[in-house]
């Protein structure tokens, strides 16, 4: 089992800043609107789960031989409207340009999503989930 340990300080206003364990910086805003600071945490869950599958499908492809130049997921998110405005259905759609057979495509993205994404596993498990606080 891995530990990861991750550190997210307040910047200012609602901008937070997240120091990874590989050494990059992300900011995040809790505002929607364009132009803000980052995007906000729930964004970067959706983009998150994304980027994981996306890598499982490459990966999975270039296993496969596949010829293949543009890959991508769209994903449609609903939302409830009551706190804790958790999502209810996630969606992912995978589109892929190239010399790609449906089979293998369909094969690579059913693999990722029921048994390779951590984030989408993560996020189907709910975790354990607990919480210090202590004043410095």
């Amino acid at each position: 089992m891995a530990t990861y340990e991750i550190a997210t300080e307040h910047v200012e206003e609602h901008v937070m800043r997240t120091q990874t364990p590989s050494g990059h910086t992300v900011e995040m805003d809790s505002s929607p609107d364009p132009g803000g600071e980052g995007a906000t945490p729930v964004e970067m869950l959706l983009a998150s789960a994304g980027a994981c599958s996306l890598i499982d499908v490459v990966n999975i492809l270039e296993k496969k031989q596949a010829d293949f130049e543009d890959l991508r997921v769209e994903i449609t998110a609903e939302r409830r409207g009551e706190n804790p405005r958790r999502f209810t259905e996630i969606d992912l759609t995978y589109t892929v340009e190239g010399d790609v057979d449906d089979e293998a495509l369909e094969q690579a993205c059913e693999l990722s999503v029921e048994k390779y994404c951590s984030v989408l596993d993560t996020i189907r498990s709910s975790p354990d989930v607990s919480w210090q606080a202590r004043v410095a």
